[in-house]
């Protein structure tokens, strides 16, 4: 994609942003490596709104430079067993809050990457290494 191209998106996707407020990246713009994939319970129910999905895309698709290449592989329905959705930051004091939310896996170039996202709009991409079994509860239903 063309420095042009790129400079696009970003203006757009800030604008958007702007526009809705209803979405909040937490943990700034650090360099985002990929994840593992998917445990083996993790059930894509296809429950995230259309509109946070594509804040989603664009958004790691702006980091790693080319959104056209990162698709949405599926979110499933979690609480987040602390307020720092499972990947809190060295900075954060995360608290034993339980939060509901979303578990959201991209495919991009062959890597996975994931989304933690709380139901508020609230998200971080987290590539931590760690499985994310120990920090959520899955949702079959709700």
């Amino acid at each position: 994609m063309s420095l042009s191209k790129r400079a696009v998106f970003v203006v757009v996707g800030l604008l958007f942003l702007s526009a809705c407020g209803a979405y909040d990246k937490t943990g700034g713009d650090h360099e985002i490596g990929p994840s593992s994939p998917p445990p083996d319970w993790f059930v894509d129910q296809r429950v995230l709104p259309a509109d946070l999905e594509d804040v989603l895309v664009a958004d790691l698709g702006g980091q790693l430079g080319d959104e056209s290449d990162v698709v949405a592989s599926g979110s499933s329905l979690v609480t987040w067993i602390r307020s720092g959705l499972g990947c809190p930051l060295e900075t954060e004091q995360s608290t034993p809050d339980s939060v509901d939310g979303y578990l959201v896996y991209f495919n991009s170039g062959g890597d996975w990457y994931r989304a933690h996202v709380a139901a508020n709009g609230r998200y971080r991409f987290c590539d931590a290494p760690d499985s994310v079994d120990d920090v959520l509860i899955p949702v079959l239903e709700r």
